[in-house]
């Protein structure tokens, strides 16, 4: 998602005659990336120990 976003500014600034950007954190902010996996789990702490052992 994040190539196919820097592709097209690319294209854009290419089609605009700017300079088109050399690095991805040029055309994204890193902070504002989609999270890997966290969760809430809730307060049922019985059901946290069960979903958290190994």
């Amino acid at each position: 998602m994040c190539n196919r976003l820097f592709r097209s500014k690319s294209k854009q600034y290419i089609r605009e005659g700017k300079e088109p950007p050399y690095r991805l954190r040029e055309v994204m902010n890193v902070w504002s990336f989609v999270g890997d996996g966290k969760v809430y789990w809730g307060y049922d702490w019985q059901g946290v120990k069960n979903l958290m052992r190994k």
